[in-house]
């Protein structure tokens, strides 16, 4: 179908009739409902027509969210590595920062080993980041599965 956007209608009463919103069941639908959206987010739009393309974009975030697997979250021992690449440290570097040994920290990295609490606490402080990075829970404060490194 072949939509007009060159008169594209002013009023709330008038977009829904032109394009009624329908709960969104397949790609099909979703697709189509795309392209208003695209179409319409370029447009210089009154208030009605804003208000109309907010309900749509709701409408595909929900379809999304429904058909989106989630993302898996990174364990422990992943975003420690990302840390430290981010800081240019290595296994020594991360043995000085848990006041622990080469030996210990190089198992650390290779999941030989587990984080306890005071290491959780030291790399939480050194990276200024929150302990649940380590811990497995969101910022939330929901529990996710935990996580170990």
């Amino acid at each position: 179908m072949k939509m007009d956007f060159t008169n594209l209608p002013t009023t709330y009463a008038e977009l829904l009739a032109w394009f009624p919103p329908r709960r969104l069941h397949d790609d099909a639908a979703y697709g189509r409902t795309m392209e208003v959206i695209d179409r319409m987010a370029v447009m210089t739009l009154n208030d009605d027509q804003e208000e109309y393309l907010e309900l749509l974009s709701d409408m595909v975030e929900g379809y999304a969210e429904k058909v989106t697997p989630p993302m898996p979250q990174p364990s422990a021992r992943d975003m420690l590595k990302y840390l430290m690449e981010e800081h240019d440290l290595n296994g020594g570097d991360l043995a000085g920062i848990l006041k622990i040994n080469r030996a210990f920290a190089y198992r650390l990295l290779n999941g030989q080993r587990r984080l306890t609490a005071d290491h959780i606490k030291a790399l939480a402080e050194y990276f200024g980041v929150s302990a649940d990075l380590f811990l497995g829970t969101s910022g939330a404060g929901k529990k996710r599965a935990v996580v170990a490194a």
